[in-house]
Order: structure tokens, then sequence, then C-alpha cells
């Protein structure tokens, strides 16, 4: 086996050799990552999921950098990661196990509705098919995590590259709040939001963005300060989460602060109700050093944001989804045509809705939207279910953290687009996963075959 290895290692070097010299370094570089990855995660499928957790920084970097591949690197990570699982199998011998899961036929049945829409009410197919890549591409990823995930150690990776990513992009994004980063006239009201100075968004390009990664990430961190018992590490998660706080505070996105207040208080109901009290104490204490939040917030209930919102701000067009439901209340207007990114490329005129739950009943009627919000409803019980049953207190903490930060996305949804988002999608149905795997790792056989 030593000397099978050897002889591959010599020739890939060879092949990477006349390529950097017939091509250049630049291909024989991408040539070493489209040979090498494959193999690693072959030994290792739960790399792919590490590589998934730090999706916030390859997709910058293939935004900014991967040409041709930009757009559709996540979708060869997924065709890779279904590959290689089955390779996985196959090489150890265990033929075809699947986790079978609760969520499962909640899943089917929002993937049969939506086929349903798509074939019975596209006006324009290229456009509905593109609607319906958007909406179920990234809920795929949980049928990868749930099977790939088996120890705990698989875990605590993947949610310490989440925090190092979370806790990296705070850092930049308080750099960006010291020097006064520019930012459009359209991210606040410059009349009457006078104490503003900036948003930040890191790399992220979104405040309201930032904001809703760091919702999900604080309380995922605040459970590794529980379950670490050396207090050098329990000063380190909690200088996390001082940094990520800090950084939550500077994107002044209303939305994602009130998310994570909802998230908080559900953390202290399902950990400790005690935590209530220096919980407010704190925020009273952020209200009275940081008076931009304070101000931020009195504006949002203001007469003025209530008239100016309602000209040509969220209360618009959440007036304008709520009449776009009316005309076709039951199948609604077709996939990709109303109030998300797809609409915005093909639809002239179209605008986003500041809320994914009025888009998708929007495009997709009051069937969709039930068929979406039953399979969140099953999530979120499936999830407690998982909660109240784990006996082991670390995975108990860690399963607190996620599904406190699920809510707070599911909460930011009703005031943002956030599922519209790759990368917040693809977080989001990956938690679920790792949510959901916590019950198999505790117990005995770990995974139900098929």
């Amino acid at each position: 086996m030593k000397k099978n290895g050897t002889i591959l290692l010599w020739l890939g070097g060879l092949a990477l050799g006349i390529i950097a010299a017939k091509l250049g370094i630049k291909y024989a570089f991408a040539f070493s990552i489209l040979l090498i990855t494959p193999i690693a995660l072959i030994m290792k499928p739960e790399r792919g999921l590490n590589l998934l957790a730090a999706y916030a920084v390859i997709d910058f970097v293939f935004r900014t950098r991967g040409g041709i591949l930009s757009g559709i690197w996540d979708e060869l990570l997924f065709i890779l990661m279904i590959g290689v699982f089955f390779v996985h199998l196959l090489i150890n011998g265990k033929g075809f196990p699947v986790r079978l899961t609760e969520l499962d036929v909640p899943i089917f049945v929002f993937f049969g509705i939506s086929i349903f829409l798509l074939l019975v009410n596209s006006p324009e197919l290229h456009v509905a098919v593109e609607g319906i890549r958007v909406i179920l591409q990234y809920i795929l990823w949980y049928f990868v995590a749930i099977n790939i995930i088996k120890d705990r150690s698989v875990v605590r990776k993947l949610l310490l590259v989440l925090i190092v990513i979370a806790v990296l992009l705070s850092l930049h994004g308080i750099y960006q709040y010291i020097i006064g980063v520019e930012i459009p006239t359209t991210w606040y009201d410059s009349k009457h939001e006078t104490s503003m100075r900036t948003r930040v968004f890191s790399i992220i390009g979104s405040p309201n963005i930032l904001g809703s990664l760091l919702v999900l990430a604080l309380p995922i961190t605040l459970s590794f300060v529980l379950n670490e018992r050396g207090w050098l590490r329990k000063l380190v998660y909690l200088g996390s989460m001082g940094v990520m706080a800090l950084c939550l505070v500077f994107t002044f996105s209303r939305g994602a602060w009130l998310a994570f207040a909802l998230s908080a208080v559900i953390y202290t109901l399902l950990k400790d109700k005690r935590l209530i009290i220096p919980m407010v104490l704190g925020a009273a204490v952020l209200l009275i050093a940081v008076p931009q939040i304070g101000d931020r917030i009195a504006y949002m209930i203001s007469p003025e944001y209530m008239l100016s919102s309602a000209r040509g701000g969220r209360i618009a067009r959440w007036s304008a989804a709520i009449e776009a439901v009316k005309t076709s209340p039951i199948f609604g207007v077709g996939l990709g045509r109303y109030g998300g990114a797809v609409a915005m490329r093909y639809i002239p005129g179209s605008f986003y809705a500041d809320n994914f739950y009025l888009k998708t009943m929007a495009e997709m009627g009051i069937i969709g939207l039930t068929g979406f919000l039953y399979l969140l409803y099953r999530g979120c019980i499936e999830s407690l279910r998982t909660i109240r049953g784990l006996k082991d207190p670390k995975l108990y903490n860690m399963a607190v953290g996620i599904f406190t930060g699920l809510i707070g996305i599911l909460a930011q949804n009703a005031v943002e687009n956030v599922f519209e988002v790759p990368m917040m999608a693809t977080y989001f149905w990956l938690l679920v996963a790792v949510i959901l795997s916590l019950r198999y790792i505790e117990a005995e056989p770990q995974c139900e075959v098929k």
C-alpha cells in the first residue's frame, strides 16, 4: 500500500511538472486542486462539510478570483460530495446505508409541491427553473450532511470552522467601522439618522446578511463557552463572542438585532430562565453605551419612518407583495417571478420583497407557502425533540446553541430575503442536519440502514 502511494505521488508530481512546463503554474495549481480535493474527501468525507462551513470565505475567493467557477463552485462541491459519499461507502464495503429522518417526508412533500407548481404555473419556463433551483438546491445539503456526520468530533470541527469564519469577518467588520467605510446612502435615512457614521458588511457585501450570520454564530459560540472546562479556552470563546457582538452592533441591522433578541430569549428558556435578568441588564448597558442603537430602533417606530417606509420602503414592498398574492392566491404568480434575485434578473421593474415568506406566497401561492412552513415547522419540532432527548450535556449545549441561532434566521426572514442568499441557505440546512444527527451520535446504533 505504501509503495503504491509513493508511485502515485511520483506520477502526480510528474504530471504537475509537465502541466506547469506546458501551460504555466496557474494551470498546474488548478489541476493539483482538482486532483487532491476528491482524494482528500474520499479519505474523509467530513472535510467537505468543513469546506461548507467556510462558505463565506470560499465564496468570496471564488467571486473575486474564481472566473467561470465563481457561480458554480458550490454546485460542483455538492456533486463531488455525492460521488465521494458513495465511493467511500463502496471502499469500506458497507453497501449503501441511508440515514432516515423524520424530516425526509416534509422535504419530499415540499419538493413535490414545487415541481407541481413548476409544471402547471410557469409562464416562462427558464425563469421558473431558475426560481425552483434557488429554493430547492440548498435544502439538498441536508441529506448530504445527515449521512456524513457520524461522531461528535465531526460536529465540533464543523462548528469550530464556522466560529473562526465568523470571528474573522467580525474583526474585518470592526475595522470597517473604525475607518468609517463608505456605504450607499440607501442603507440608512441620512435625513433622520444623522448620528450614523457607517454600517459594516465585511466581505459579505450586506450589513443585514452579515448580521444574520452573526445571529447564527453567537449562540453556537456560547455553547463552546459552556462546554469548555479550561478557563483559557473559555476566555477565548468569550472574547470571540464579544467580537461578534460588537460587529453585530456595527451592522446597524435592526432585523438582525431583533432576530438576535428573540434567539437570546429562546436560549434562556431552553437553558436557564435565570439568564433573562443579566440579558436584560446587558441590553440596557448596550443601549446606554451605544446611543445609536436606541436612535435607530426609536426611528423604526416613529411616524417619520412609517411614512417613509410606506412611500418606498419595506411597508411599500410588503403591500405590493400582498397585492401580488391577491392576483393568484392559490398557485402564485409563478416561481422566480416575484420579490427576489431571479425576478430582479428576468422581470423588469422587480424589487426585493424583504420578506421571504411573502415572496414565497407571492410566487407559489398558499399551496407553496403551506408546504414550506410545514417543512420549517417539522424542522423545529424535530430539533426540539432532539434537544429534549439528549442526555449528554455537551451535545445538549451544542443543540440549544444551533437551534436558537436557526430560530433567529427564521425570524429575520420576516424582514429580509435571507434564504435567497446561498451562503445562509446552505448554513441553515447544514445546521439542521447537525442537530438531528446528534440523536444518532448519542445513541447506538448510530443510524438506521436502508
